[in-house]
Order: C-alpha cells, then sequence, then structure tokens
C-alpha cells in the first residue's frame, strides 16, 4: 500500500510538470529529469556512511548530461546536530565533450520545530575542483515537513541558496515541493518538483525539475 501511495505521488508529479510547462515559461528555460538511489549505514555509534549515484537528464528530459558518485559520512553530535564530511565526483556532458569535477565539502543540519511543524536547516561549504579551475561555494537550504497526509507521507517546502567565491553574490536559488514515503521496512522514496533559477548577467535562467530518490538503509 505504501509502495502503491508513493508510485501514486510520483506519477502526479509528472503530469503536474507536464500540463504545467508553459504556465512556467519553459521557453526560458529547461524540463529536467533527476533519478538518485542511495545505500547507507552504521560504521559505528555516532558515525554513519552513505553512498549515492545520481543521474541527470536535460533537454526536455532526453539527454543524459550529468552523473554524480558521493560517498559521505556523518556524525550525530546530538539530537537536533549533525556533521557531514563528504567527497563527490561529478561528470558532465559540454560542447567540448565530458568534464570532471572533484567535489569536497562539508556541513551541519539542525533540527527544530516552526509552530509544532519539523524543520530542518543545512549549511554547506563546498570547495570544487574543475578542469580549469578551483573555487568555493556555500549553500544554505531550509526544509519545512508539512502535516502527514498519510501516516507514512509527509509532504515538504524547502528553499536553497548558492553563492560562491568565482561569482561573489547570490547566482542560485533551489525551491522544492515535495512528499517523502516510508516504501517498505529501511527503504524509503522522495518525490519532489525544482525550481531552479541561475543568475545569468543580464537575466534569471529557469529550470523545472522532477526529482525521484530512493534510500535503503542496512
Amino acid at each position: 500500500m505504501r509502495i502503491t501511495s508513493f508510485l501514486m505521488a510520483v506519477l502526479c508529479a509528472g503530469l503536474f510538470v507536464i500540463t504545467n510547462k508553459t504556465g512556467f515559461g519553459y521557453d526560458d528555460g529547461d524540463f529536467q529529469f533527476w533519478m538518485a538511489e542511495s545505500i547507507s549505514g552504521e560504521v559505528n555509534t555516532n558515525w554513519k556512511m552513505t553512498l549515492t549515484n545520481e543521474e541527470r537528464f536535460g533537454d526536455d528530459a532526453n539527454e543524459h548530461y550529468q552523473h554524480n558518485t558521493d560517498i559521505g559520512f556523518s556524525k550525530t553530535i546530538d539530537k537536533t546536530w549533525k556533521l557531514g564530511l563528504h567527497f563527490k565526483y561529478v561528470t558532465k556532458k559540454k560542447s567540448s565533450g565530458w568534464q570532471y569535477e572533484h567535489r569536497y565539502y562539508v556541513n551541519t543540519s539542525h533540527k527544530f520545530l516552526i509552530k509544532n511543524l519539523k524543520a530542518a536547516n543545512k549549511f554547506q561549504v563546498e570547495f570544487r575542483h574543475k578542469e580549469n579551475n578551483d573555487f568555493y561555494r556555500f549553500r544554505n537550504k531550509l526544509t519545512i515537513n508539512l502535516p502527514k497526509i498519510k501516516e507514512s507521507l509527509t509532504p515538504y517546502i524547502a528553499d536553497e541558496v548558492f553563492t560562491d567565491t568565482e561569482a561573489e553574490k547570490l547566482n542560485r536559488n533551489r525551491f522544492y515541493l515535495g512528499i517523502k514515503n516510508n516504501l517498505i521496512d529501511n527503504t524509503y522514496g522522495s518525490v519532489f518538483y525544482l525550481w531552479q533559477r541561475d543568475k545569468k548577467p543580464t537575466y534569471w535562467k529557469d529550470t523545472y525539475i522532477l526529482g525521484v530518490k530512493i534510500s535503503f538503509k542496512l
């Protein structure tokens, strides 16, 4: 039943994006599909390891243009704070061919309540080593869980801002609308709609993404 509900949520999200493509101004951006799978397990009492693979498809989800592999370790500091240490290997398709990036990052996550709603704020610092340059990027993401639809279905909203030492100003914003589901024991799924805005010299470029993530806990 939980799996059926999750699949229905995926279908509804897909229909929402397709039927609203013109209304959201797709001439200015692109529709994409992102798919991620992760597996995690405890190293010891306080540390957990997570391995995540992600594929991204652009050009109205017709072209595979990016692959991410992320390995990370997270430490629970107390009931509300968590520390994460990660390495991500990124391959991205450019006009000149496939390019790579090594990304090292650290983040802190803090859980709290907003009027009885569970919320979390994650601040992240990244060192990005590309083929032609190196720079730092800073990200801050606020997530708020909304009242549950069913026992296992939790909708949420989130907003994330990006700045880096290359642009030296706010240059990206992401707004999320999604739903999380405990599919079966130790298996979790989420589907989200993401509106991404990237700062260009004379305008903000819009990208609209349907994303799906499956997580397994050992």
